[in-house]
């Protein structure tokens, strides 16, 4: 096991949750319908849980989480915001970005896994690919969503 490694793995995949969790928040903000929101808050708490599993396991191994987001210009985090909340209330565009962004945390989640098995201990490991799982299970209903409703606006023409 590689400490540094370990702690530069778990904070990167802190920054992915922290993210994720922002988007579905914007996502929240552009769309009202019920069952969507109900879904978006289950996907938030799920990156929430995560994140206080993996701030566990890096103060066991005495590291201390940043709590930096991955999108490291303000600016566009701002303008995404203002974007989502102000401008995007096409339910297509808002699914597209989440899928993007599930796809975007999965990808960090295989590459941390796959990069990294000689120098995360093996008990991380397998909490991480349980976290990849769920996320795996979440993005397919992301996909689907954005899927059904290509469908659906493809039969009314």
């Amino acid at each position: 096991m590689d400490v540094k490694i370990s702690i530069d793995v778990l904070n990167h995949l802190i920054a992915s949750h922290k993210d994720r969790v922002v988007a579905y928040q914007n996502a929240k903000k552009a769309l009202s319908e019920n069952d969507l929101v109900q879904l978006f808050n289950e996907f938030e708490r799920t990156s929430n849980q995560f994140n206080d599993d993996l701030i566990f396991e890096l103060k066991k191994i005495n590291g201390s989480p940043k709590y930096n987001s991955r999108k490291t210009n303000f600016i566009d985090i701002i303008w995404e915001n203002i974007k989502i909340t102000n401008f995007i209330k096409d339910k297509e565009d808002v699914l597209n970005r989440l899928e993007y962004t599930e796809f975007e945390i999965l990808t960090v989640y295989k590459k941390s896994l796959i990069n990294n098995t000689d120098f995360i201990p093996k008990k991380l490991s397998k909490i991480l690919q349980q976290q990849q799982i769920l996320l795996t299970n979440q993005h397919d209903k992301i996909k689907e969503l954005g899927d059904n409703l290509l469908v659906k606006t493809n039969m009314s023409f």
